[in-house]
């Protein structure tokens, strides 16, 4: 036990040298300490206070655009219907319009059909009388024929 008093008699004047020699920094590094932290805490509170602010304006700012996306939706939901609703009037109107022009097509090809029918009969008409005259008839007949004919023009009777 001999040996443990100078060392405590050591320890404690170190203390009393270091408490006396350093006392007043470390009271002044407590106390610029003390500063920083309350000047940090005040900062802090600052920049919560703003963070809050940006924050409740961030979340209208969220709303209204949501607000105007909506809105944005329905007008574009309203006017595509505008649209559908235009382009199948539109769409029957020229169905319409194109259904009444082939009919008027078909008409005029059955017409002019019916004319290429009617022209093509006549001919064949034409030559199946030629030939059964031509085949039946003798050269006598054909003199009697031909007088016949100028002297009913020749009258004024032919007509």
């Amino acid at each position: 036990m001999a040996y443990i008093l100078p060392v405590i008699f050591n320890f404690a004047l170190v203390l009393a040298i270091l408490y006396f020699s350093c006392r007043k920094a470390f009271t002044a590094f407590l106390v610029n300490r003390s500063k920083d932290i309350g000047t940090q805490i005040q900062d802090a509170e600052k920049l919560y206070t703003e963070s809050h602010v940006l924050l409740t304006k961030s979340e209208a700012d969220s709303q209204a655009s949501e607000a105007h996306a909506k809105r944005l939706l329905d007008d574009a939901k309203v006017t595509l219907g505008r649209v559908r609703t235009t382009s199948l009037e539109r769409a029957k109107h020229e169905a319409d319009r194109v259904t009444k022009e082939a009919s008027m097509v078909g008409k005029t090809e059955l017409a002019r059909a019916r004319m290429t029918l009617q022209k093509e009969l006549a001919e064949k008409s034409l030559n199946a009388a030629e030939n059964y005259l031509t085949s039946h008839m003798n050269e006598e007949d054909r003199h009697g024929l031909v007088n016949n004919y100028v002297e009913t023009v020749g009258n004024g009777h032919a007509g």
